[in-house]
């Protein structure tokens, strides 16, 4: 995926088939197939949108040793290496949001716990999303309840580009996610010159349109947003999130953290809706991955 991704990063569409060698090393084709390959990828051109259900169509030749697993790999992480252009095609920055929450709709208990919702495979999942994405994105409530290291650990693969939003009180730079690299939107922070800090119009929430906009203009073309409820919940309805990833695990907490926190609509017609939405496995429980652009 990260070969793909790096092949396709300056491509203006998204090419119609590609073909992995024997050598895992991809390429881009007319040919159907090759006696030496190990899977040959179709790739729906007609599509609007990488995440829509019928994408990409995975063939493996008789001679292949992919498995049908190794496939569904391929059909699920596919899209996110090919992201760029589509985030070229919208001029900002794609949003993809992941978190694990119980049956119950909860991401954290009353004080503020929340590990392990989430398994080890959906643990591993979200570092393999974190090496394909260019930025990781965290609200500053998350940062300083959690202060996650955001990198890449269980996978191979770099860590992407860290992104803060608020936190004008907090002292960023003592956090483990905050170095060099890290971008911080604010709306009155007296960071150091060491954050790469982006001042923002001081209203009730932020503006996430112009936070994806100048992400693309930094050369970054996906962002993975990992929390928490608040900033999910401001890209979501400002019509800025273009994919939630949701774990959804076997608990139920009673009370917590609800997964998204915004006025809800008075009846089922203001309901939001996925345009698609699929379920896919994650160890012994499942991920509702739905899209909304």
């Amino acid at each position: 995926m990260l070969r793909i991704k790096e092949a396709t990063r300056n491509h203006s569409r998204w090419p119609e088939r590609i073909l992995i060698g024997a050598d895992a090393t991809p390429s881009f084709c007319t040919e159907r197939c090759c006696n030496d390959s190990l899977a040959v990828i179709d790739v729906n051109a007609k599509a609007s949108s990488c995440f829509e259900n019928d994408f990409i169509d995975v063939h493996l030749p008789k001679t292949s040793q992919l498995s049908r697993d190794d496939a569904r790999m391929l059909e699920l992480y596919l899209p996110y290496a090919l992201v760029g252009v589509e985030a070229r095609t919208h001029r900002r920055s794609i949003a993809i949001s992941h978190f694990a929450q119980t049956l119950d709709g909860r991401i954290a208990s009353d004080s503020g716990d929340s590990k392990w919702i989430g398994n080890e495979d959906n643990l591993t999942h979200a570092h393999r999303m974190r090496a394909l994405c260019d930025a990781i994105l965290i609200g500053s409530k998350t940062l300083e309840v959690d202060n996650p290291r955001l990198n890449v650990r269980l996978v191979e693969g770099s860590s992407p580009i860290r992104v803060i939003i608020g936190g004008d009180e907090l002292c960023v730079e003592e956090y483990q996610a905050v170095d060099k690299d890290t971008i911080l939107f604010c709306q009155n922070h007296s960071a150091s010159s060491h954050v790469n800090k982006v001042t923002l119009l001081r209203d009730e929430r932020y503006a996430t349109k112009e936070i994806l906009q100048e992400l693309f203009r930094r050369g970054l073309h996906s962002v993975y947003i990992e929390g928490g409820c608040y900033t999910t919940s401001s890209f979501l309805t400002q019509g800025m999130l273009d994919q939630i990833q949701l774990h959804i695990s076997p608990m139920i907490l009673g009370s917590g953290r609800s997964s998204f926190e915004f006025p809800g609509a008075e009846d089922m017609s203001g309901a939001l809706r996925f345009k698609t939405g699929r379920f896919v496995d994650v160890g012994a429980d499942v991920m509702f991955v739905g899209s909304l652009a």
